[in-house]
This record gives structure tokens, C-alpha cells and sequence, in this order.
């Protein structure tokens, strides 16, 4: 960047900085990559400076990729990665806590799909499939290591599944636990070394939650007495708290399940009025839980927050709307992001404080000052794990767009650097579309 338009830049950010002072949160949408309709958030570095998805192309034509993955950052503003060859297209779906690394995964005419990984120093590469199956998958950024070394997913067929782990010796199956012919990875430590999931019987009548590490390969977590099926896919970040279900001998019934290294095993119980319940979120310390409780099938599902101090308790409803779901928990568990649904009415996302309670985002982000005209924000969003940086994707006018919030005390850290993305073009030599 040359001195002339670092001064631009400069001032432009500083005329932003005071305009945008008030709001708790500065809420800024992503510029999209160019020739494209509409762009996704499906990831963010724990420190908001890297956000990851895909867009979508404004014509789409025979040759070209119907999606390509993409990375916001605020030195290199909207990035196109690429696909592999030959591919009909590829989405991003995770980024390593550092911001280093991208996951994702292509698909193919064939009807087949390959995960990928993307570095700078690297470009993207086809991390390939367990022989025999037909796609793999890295699905979210919780299946990743914090510096990107360390990768989890599943490899497929039709008919069944492996859990796989990429690192830089290659991609290794898994296996499952004895007398199983299936396995499910469910999420990562952050330093890769442990892993949790659910392996399966070949019909997938029964299930066990699984520990894997490097010396004791796949060992059962154990079940809650009368819930022997269970599943675990929740993992703090030091791999020391895993959170997931267990479900009755008909797979009906499920109650929210805790594991921790010393091979202890608690049921949250199910909340009054409620038959089963299922973990959403765990906070990175283990020590909070957000989970959702119904009466059964197409019953509406109802929010709760656990810790051991307070127990279980209910986060309610947004006016107007049935259930809600949780899409993340920064890792003290003190903020609660997700969405909320009705029959014949958009989804709506929202924000739980204690002080505050559950508010719908949008609305939030109004009163604290920014202007959200033409924004609908139905898509649950993404949180840093210190709570302070909402990523996701919203309706813009007649577009899908990413957008950020950090808060406005991280502006000046490097985060509102996104704004200038948003506000003016100042990445010398790469031009940034906006709409109004």
C-alpha cells in the first residue's frame, strides 16, 4: 500500500472510528467476490480477523464453478481460493482459530467429494477420500485444530460411514469400536490431539460415544443408565469435557450428556414438561452447556443454559416464535447466539445475555446505533470464542450477504479493519463492490 492511500485509508477509518463510536457493535457487510450474487459465512478465526465461506456466481455458466470458497480478512479484504480440478464446485466450512488454514470440501460431476485444506504458502489441496467411499467432509470449524495441523470428518458411502483425521502424515480412517461397522467424527481439541464421536452397528440400530488419541486409538465413553445409545460430538477446547447425547434402547428419549477424562459420565436431565433433550453448544472451558428440550416429534423445542452451579435454566422464547436453537457459546458461556423459527414466518436470530436476555440481533443491533435498512439477519450466526465478534449471513436487498459485528471496544484491534472494507476501497489494485 503506498503512503497516499495508507493516509486515505487512514481517514477514512478515523471518519468511521468517531461516526461508529456510539454502537456496542459495529455491524458491516462483507464485500462480495466479484462476478458474484451471493456470499455465505461459514467460519471465523478466534480473533475475528478471518472470516471463511463461499459465493456464488452472478451468472452461473457450464464452466464455471457454481460455488467458489472464499476468505474476508482485513489485508487482503475478499479472497477467491479457488476449486480443485475438475470440480462442479467447492464451499469453505471451517478455518483454524489462527486464521491460517481453510477446510472445506468440492463435489464433482460424478456425484463424488474431496475435502480440501488452503494455506497461502500452499494454495488448496485435495485431501483425498478413504478408499471405497464416494464423498468426505470437514463440516465446521469445531473439527479443526487451532493452527490447522489437525483436521476431522467422515468418509462415506450410501450406506456407511468412517471417521477419518487428516494431519500431515495423510489422511487415517478411524475404524470403530467393537462389533460396529460405522463411525462419525464429531469435534477436535485444540491441539488436535483428541477426538470424539459416535460409533455406530452396521444398521445403525445402536451407538456408542467414542475418546480417540494416538496411543489408545477408540475407546467407548460409556452410556447413561437406561440410555445406551449415545453420541458424542462437543469437545472443550483442551479435550478435557465432551457434551452429547444418549438415548434410550429405541433411540427415543434423548437427555444431554457430559464425559470428562476421568472417565465420569452426568446427565443433564430433561426439563419439566419436556421428554427429551439435545446439546447444541459447549462453552471452550467445558463448564457451560446450551442445549434445547421438546415434548418429541414436531413438538417446539425450548433453550435452556447448564452449569453446575445454577443447573438448568430456561432462556425463553423471542415474541412471535416456537423454538430456538443455539449456534454458538463464547467460552465462558456468558453469550448465547442462534435462531429462532414459526411455521409461515422467516427465522429470526438472536443474542443471550443474563443481563439482557434473549433479543432478537437485529433488533439489538438497531438500538445500539447501526443501520440495518434492507437487512434481514435469518441465518444463526457465528461467535469468537471471548464473545466479542458475530460473523454470518444475512438478507441484503434482493442478495444473501456475510456480515460482521465486533464489539467497539475491538475496533481499535484490528477487527474494524473490516469496515474499511466495507466503506472504501482501500486494498490498492483490487477493487471492492458495494451496494447501498
Amino acid at each position: 500500500m503506498n503512503a497516499r492511500h495508507s493516509l486515505v485509508c487512514l481517514g477514512s477509518l478515523l471518519i468511521a472510528g468517531s461516526a461508529l463510536a456510539a454502537p456496542a457493535r459495529v455491524f458491516r457487510g462483507l464485500p462480495l467476490l466479484a462476478d458474484t450474487h451471493d456470499c455465505h459465512a461459514n467460519g471465523v478465526s478466534n480473533d475475528g480477523r478471518v472470516v471463511v465461506g463461499y459465493c456464488e456466481p452472478s451468472q452461473p455458466g457450464p464452466q464455471q464453478p457454481s460455488q467458489e470458497p472464499v476468505r474476508w480478512d482485513p489485508v487482503q479484504g475478499v479472497q477467491g481460493l479457488g476449486v480443485l480440478p475438475d470440480a462442479t464446485g467447492c464451499t469453505a466450512s471451517a478455518v483454524s482459530g489462527d486464521g491460517a488454514v481453510v477446510f472445506g470440501a468440492c463435489g464433482f460431476a460424478d456425484g463424488t467429494s474431496d475435502p480440501f485444506r488452503w494455506d497461502a504458502a500452499h494454495g488448496m489441496q485435495d485431501l483425498g477420500r478413504l478408499a471405497g467411499t464416494t464423498y468426505c467432509s470437514i463440516d465446521a470449524s469445531r473439527f479443526v485444530s487451532f493452527d490447522g495441523s489437525v483436521a476431522a470428518g467422515d468418509c462415506a458411502t450410501a450406506t456407511s460411514s468412517e471417521a477419518v483425521r487428516w494431519d500431515a502424515s495423510g489422511m487415517h480412517g478411524l475404524g470403530f469400536l467393537a462389533g460396529d461397522a460405522n463411525s462419525h467424527a464429531g469435534a477436535v481439541s485444540s491441539d488436535g490431539a483428541l477426538l470424539v464421536g459416535e460409533s455406530d452397528s452396521e444398521d445403525f440400530s445402536s451407538s456408542e460415544a467414542y475418546r480417540w488419541d494416538a496411543v489408545n486409538g477408540m475407546q467407548s465413553l460409556g452410556a447413561l443408565m437406561g440410555r445406551p445409545n449415545c453420541g458424542a460430538f462437543l469437545l472443550s477446547a483442551d479435550g478435557s469435557v465432551a457434551a452429547g447425547g444418549c438415548s434410550d434402547a429405541d433411540d427415543n428419549n434423548e437427555e444431554v450428556a457430559l464425559w470428562d477424562t476421568a472417565g465420569g459420565i452426568q446427565g443433564l436431565g430433561i426439563p419439566a414438561q419436556q421428554t427429551e433433550s439435545f446439546a447444541e453448544a459447549l462453552s471452550a472451558d467445558g463448564s457451560v452447556v446450551a442445549f434445547g428440550a421438546d415434548g418429541g416429534d414436531n413438538t417446539p423445542q425450548l433453550l435452556f443454559r447448564w452449569d453446575a452451579a445454577n443447573g438448568s435454566v430456561s432462556l425463553g422464547l423471542l415474541p412471535g416464535f416456537e423454538s430456538c436453537y443455539a449456534s454458538a457459546l463464547s467460552s465462558d458461556g456468558a453469550l448465547i447466539t442462534g435462531d429462532c423459527i414459526q411455521s409461515l414466518v422467516n427465522p429470526a436470530t438472536f443474542v443471550w445475555d443474563a443481563q439482557n436476555g434473549m433479543r432478537d440481533l437485529r433488533d439489538a443491533l438497531i438500538a445500539e446505533g447501526n443501520d440495518l435498512t434492507d437487512w434481514e439477519l435469518p441465518f444463526a450466526p457465528l461467535l469468537t470464542p471471548d464473545g466479542r465478534t458475530l460473523v454470518g449471513s444475512g438478507a441484503h436487498t434482493d442478495h444473501t450477504e456475510a456480515w460482521i459485528a465486533p464489539e467497539a471496544s475491538a475496533v481499535g484491534e484490528g477487527v474494524t479493519a473490516f469496515a474499511c472494507l466495507a466503506l472504501c476501497a482501500c486494498l490498492p489494485g483490487r477493487p471492492l463492490r458495494r451496494r447501498g
